[in-house]
């Protein structure tokens, strides 16, 4: 019987999946076809997903036979489709980010972040950049909308980018 063995994906190419195993090492796996069979999702492993392969002892190539439950995900709907395409899973924060001006505020890209957010069950974070080039009134304006919603919101300013340390403090331990 082959050994079952636990990884978590961490590149797919061309129909290769790359894994990080619990020994640090990377595996070369494909994936089973059945597990394809009566899924809402285009492709059926992603980014992020925690599996299980087999590889036999005269094979470097191992086989994902399946996949375990997610706790978030990232999504999209493909053109000309009607299923999801996964981007990424188990993702702990989605960082929106977005300047004040050069290049304009993208409020229309904020909202579907943070509707991909609600639906993928991820933390939405806001960062806004460039704070320094608009008068205080613009930024709270332009917040606006985002008060009230539970979304941690930081700003950084083109003379001091680096100069967030609660910023800095969740992206160590996220």
């Amino acid at each position: 019987m082959l050994k079952r063995e636990i990884g978590t994906i961490i590149r797919r190419t061309k129909g290769f999946y790359y894994l990080r195993n619990d020994v640090n090492e990377t595996v070369e796996c494909k994936i089973k076809g059945l597990l394809f069979r009566d899924s809402r999702f285009d492709n059926q492993a992603a980014v992020g997903d925690r599996v299980v392969y087999q590889k036999t002892e005269k094979d470097d190539l191992g086989l994902i036979i399946e996949i375990e439950p997610r706790s978030s995900f990232l999504s999209r709907t493909r053109i000309g489709k009607e299923v999801e395409q996964v981007i990424a899973a188990n993702i702990d924060y989605l960082l929106i980010v977005s300047a004040t001006k050069d290049p304009a505020f993208r409020f229309n890209l904020i909202c579907r972040m943070l509707v991909a957010a609600s639906v993928g069950k991820i933390t939405p974070v806001l960062v806004i950049t460039k704070t320094d080039l608009i008068p205080k009134e613009a930024i709270d304006h332009l917040l606006a909308p985002f008060r009230g919603l539970e979304l941690d919101c930081f700003l950084s300013t083109t003379q001091e980018p680096e100069q967030n340390p609660e910023l800095s403090k969740l992206l160590k331990n996220g």
